[in-house]
């Protein structure tokens, strides 16, 4: 069996995307965690097109799940804060910039969001990988995290636990973590066989195949 496994659902982007340039004939089963399902409002922005994107596109999957969860090299639970929809490692000054232009009209009720805080479980998802691959099963794995990809990264190369593809947004600069370092992993990564595609829902087509160089502004 072929799966997606969709970290980071936000709007619901990649479930599209993925059924338009990556099913190529195939039938694919949906696993998709998004933490940020119960801590924000159901008319909220995010949430609105989250289901609309569900709704249009999961008839399209042989089976499709979503979990309310994060993803974590182990399973844990731990805060998960939500900066008007931006989850827990999400570009703070963008967020700060948004809450005092929101005091400055008055919008008090907006203004109120980034105060939200969340224990949460966060599903080990090697875990989830590695029983799957011992189905024989082809795994693309989606992580669009917010930094945390790279927790996962490095255990994955420390268990030898891999998907076949990984469509990735690696956040070094909004978390500080070493570009030479991401660039390392990524080789790594690119060595082992996987199939590489850099990942921004803002871009068209939103998947960009990878080499085994990154470069700076990939990072």
């Amino acid at each position: 069996m072929n799966y997606f496994i969709d970290c980071g659902i936000n709007r619901g982007q990649s479930i599209s995307a993925f059924k338009e340039y990556f099913f190529q004939g195939k039938k694919w089963h949906y696993l998709g965690y998004e933490p940020a399902i119960k801590g924000l409002n159901e008319e909220s922005y995010q949430i609105k097109e989250m289901h609309k994107s569900i709704s249009l596109n999961s008839k399209f999957y042989e089976t499709f799940k979503v979990i309310n969860k994060g993803v974590s090299p182990i399973k844990e639970k731990k805060f998960f804060w939500y900066f008007y929809g931006a989850g827990s490692t999400g570009n703070f000054m963008k967020v700060i910039r948004m809450f005092l232009k929101d005091l400055i009209r008055l919008r008090f009720k907006n203004a109120l969001r980034i105060f939200k805080f969340k224990v949460m479980e966060f599903e080990n998802i090697l875990k989830v990988i590695e029983n799957l691959k011992k189905t024989g099963s082809y795994i693309c794995l989606k992580l669009d995290i917010e930094g945390h990809e790279f927790e996962i990264l490095e255990k994955m190369l420390m268990t030898n636990i891999f998907p076949d593809q990984l469509l990735i947004e690696y956040h070094s600069q909004k978390v500080n973590f070493p570009i030479e370092r991401t660039k390392e992993i990524h080789k790594q990564l690119y060595d082992e066989n996987i199939e590489l595609f850099l990942w921004s829902a803002d871009d068209v087509p939103p998947m960009q195949r990878l080499g085994r160089h990154l470069k700076n502004e990939d990072c």
